[in-house]
């Protein structure tokens, strides 16, 4: 790969596990999680399942809703001290 700008190599180039996450019902909820660590890749896709399905659970979490989804994700891969990055799409 031929790059014209001498600060940026093709090292500058990494691949990264990202897990995105979205609502077909709602097109706010479009964000990526940044994962820094590969060992954490199963534990990382356990925690925001289960935090995508306690938010959507209305009758057992209703004080959920007042929180944004990728806020509430963010809170539970903290909790689980999970390193990580969130990317909204605009």
């Amino acid at each position: 790969m031929t790059l014209n700008n001498k600060f940026l190599t093709t090292d500058n180039i990494q691949k990264e596990p990202v897990f995105r996450v979205y609502s077909d019902l709602n097109d706010q909820i479009d964000f990526i999680v940044l994962v820094e660590n590969q060992e954490d890749l199963e534990k990382v896709q356990d925690i925001i399942n289960q935090a995508w399905d306690n938010w959507w659970d209305l009758e057992e979490n209703p004080d959920l809703q007042s929180i944004p989804v990728g806020d509430y994700i963010a809170e539970e891969l903290t909790k689980g001290n999970v390193d990580f990055e969130i990317y909204y799409k605009k």
